[in-house]
């Protein structure tokens, strides 16, 4: 159900920035305590009622949290070296999942797919479909590149202009930035209208799923 992303985005992505922009508590900290109980009592809440945590979600709620902690600074020259190297982490801690044999591609989907209240089935039967899982790695890709592109061209910044957030490279890495991010929202969004043509096997009460596959014959076309 779709009610459950849009409380996912709430909690993750709008209550911190609604909270640290309209100083909703006495001071900077005071707003960090209560926005970090907040999610941590809804994670709880989603993995004993839903199932499911929301890793794509914390990730973002993380990447705002840091962003917002150190942005009450009056240096605005200290503010951009701190988020290039918010940058700098993502685009090596992303690639970096492919070690431990994760995609930064598929966990989005998973969890996009989990909040949208799709079975497991619904799932697997993505991840196997070649179309939808070239679709994914060309997600992943973007993503990447995205990240290391715009954090080089802020660290070049850095080294030539010292944090000039008005030179022509900060205008590029923001037009980069904001081109790759266009891109990824809408390969997310075909990805997840791909998955609503994919017919799943649901299993009904009294039935039992592996029966109800006995004598049918698999149609290996929609792995294609």
């Amino acid at each position: 159900m779709k009610y459950r992303f849009v409380k996912d985005i709430l909690v993750y992505i709008l209550i911190p920035i609604l909270a640290f922009n309209i100083n909703i508590f006495a001071n900077i900290w005071h707003t960090f305590r209560g926005v970090i109980f907040i999610s941590i009592l809804y994670t709880i809440y989603t993995k004993i009622k839903e199932e499911r945590i929301n890793t794509t979600g914390i990730f973002i709620f993380i990447i705002f949290i840091s962003y917002f902690i150190y942005n009450g600074s009056q240096d605005g020259r200290v503010i951009y070296f701190y988020n290039t190297c918010i940058l700098l982490i993502g685009a090596l801690v992303i690639p970096s999942l492919k070690i431990f044999n994760k995609d930064i591609g598929i966990i989005i989907i998973k969890d996009i797919l989990r909040a949208l209240n799709r079975n497991s089935l619904m799932i697997i039967k993505i991840s196997k479909k070649k179309s939808i899982a070239n679709e994914i790695k060309k997600t992943s890709a973007m993503i990447e590149t995205g990240l290391i592109s715009v954090s080089l061209i802020r660290v070049l910044n850095i080294l030539t202009y010292e944090c000039n957030s008005n030179s022509y490279l900060n205008f590029i890495s923001r037009v980069i930035g904001l081109g790759f991010l266009g891109g990824i929202v809408y390969k997310v969004i075909k990805l997840v209208s791909e998955s609503k043509k994919l017919k799943i096997l649901t299993n009904k009460p009294g039935q039992n799923l592996n029966d109800n596959n006995k004598g049918k014959v698999i149609n290996f076309n929609n792995f294609r």
